[in-house]
């Protein structure tokens, strides 16, 4: 079950940046990932989650590099948590054009 831990810290990345863009009014903008690591800590034996954070600093740098240029990128650390502890830490890359 790896591959749903991997995908499910994807979408968080994935679905923060889309909807940062959105809320700005940014829809002309695809989000697509470049790069991304994962550490698998422990198994996760229920259900899971998963959490990506983007500082009100990042958010600008990103709004402000998109208006100087026809790219940016955003840089995550996703953690995925099951029974209230982290079973991995997800590092990624998504490159918004």
């Amino acid at each position: 079950f790896a591959g749903s831990i991997y995908n499910l810290a994807i979408l968080a990345g994935w679905s923060l940046t889309t909807l940062m863009l959105q809320s700005h009014d940014i829809t002309q903008r695809d989000c697509v990932l470049k790069k991304a690591e994962i550490k698998y800590i422990r198994p996760g034996l229920s259900d899971i989650s998963a959490t990506a954070h983007l500082s009100e600093e990042a958010i600008q740098t990103c709004l402000h590099n998109l208006t100087k240029q026809q790219r940016t990128s955003v840089d995550y650390q996703i953690e995925v948590h099951a029974d209230n502890s982290r079973i991995a830490k997800l590092y990624a890359e998504f490159v918004i054009k």
